[in-house]
C-alpha cells in the first residue's frame, strides 16, 4: 500500500500480560523517512512522556510501555523500522480497569468529515483513574492529554507529524451501484482533546489506519 508522505507509528503495550497496540498515522516520511536512529529515539520520547507525567501513577508496574516502531507508505512495502529500548511500567498499585474502557483522544485536523478525525483509545488505567460517578477524573483526564502531547512533541522532534491516514481505496461496480475509486491520503492534526470524562469503548472507522 503507497500513501503519499504518510506513515504509522505502532505503539505496544502490555496490559496485565495481553499485548495492545496504539497505531498512530503520521506527516512527513516523505522527506523523512524512517531510520533506526530515529525509532530509538521517538521509543525512548515516547517512553518518558509517560514515566514522566502523572500519568505513571494510574498504571501498575505489571502494565508496561513496550517499544515503538515506525513504518512508512511513501513507498510501497516498507517493513517497519523499530529499536526500542527497556520496557517501562507504571507505578500504581490500584486494580487495572477492564481492558474495553478507556480514555478516548480525539485527534482533529483542518478538514471535516469522519475520514478527517481520528481517535487514540488508551487503555489500561487503574481504578485511580476512576471517579465516584463511574467517569474518568478530571486529573486523569490531564494526565491523559500530557502524555499525547509529549508524543506529539516527539514526533515532531522527528520530523513528522500527528495525522490522520485515509487508506485507498479501488473503484468498485456491483448491480446498480458504482462505488468511486479514491487515492489514499494523509491529513496532518491541528489539535487533539479529549472531549469528555465518560470512559469510551475501543471501536474501529473504515478506511482509516
Amino acid at each position: 500500500m503507497q500513501i503519499t508522505n504518510a506513515g504509522l507509528v505502532t505503539v505496544r503495550w502490555s496490559v496485565e500480560g495481553t499485548e495492545v497496540m496504539n497505531t498512530l498515522g503520521i506527516a512527513g516520511t516523505a522527506s523523512t523517512p524512517p531510520t533506526a536512529a530515529k525509532a530509538a529515539a521517538l521509543d525512548a520520547a515516547f517512553k518518558a512522556a509517560f514515566t514522566g507525567g502523572a500519568i505513571a501513577t494510574m498504571y501498575r508496574a505489571s502494565t508496561a510501555l513496550i517499544s515503538v516502531g515506525v513504518r512508512s507508505y511513501h513507498i510501497d512495502n516498507q517493513p517497519e523500522v523499530s529499536d526500542p529500548g527497556a520496557a517501562v511500567g507504571g507505578t500504581g498499585t490500584e486494580d487495572t480497569l477492564s481492558p474495553s474502557l478507556g480514555a478516548v483522544v480525539t485527534v482533529r485536523t483542518a478538514l471535516a468529515g469522519k475520514s478527517f478525525r481520528g481517535r487514540i483509545f488508551v487503555t489500561g488505567l487503574t481504578e485511580l483513574a476512576n471517579g465516584g460517578t463511574g467517569t474518568m477524573t478530571q486529573a486523569a483526564s490531564n494526565a491523559v492529554q500530557a502524555m499525547i502531547d509529549g508524543w506529539v512533541a516527539a514526533l515532531g522532534g522527528q520530523g513528522w507529524q500527528l495525522a490522520v491516514v485515509s487508506r485507498p481505496r479501488p473503484l468498485k461496480i456491483v448491480p446498480e451501484i458504482r462505488i468511486e475509486a479514491r487515492d489514499g491520503g494523509v491529513t496532518p492534526m491541528t489539535s487533539t482533546e479529549i472531549r469528555s470524562l465518560k470512559w469510551g469503548s475501543q471501536r474501529g472507522r473504515a478506511h482509516r489506519l
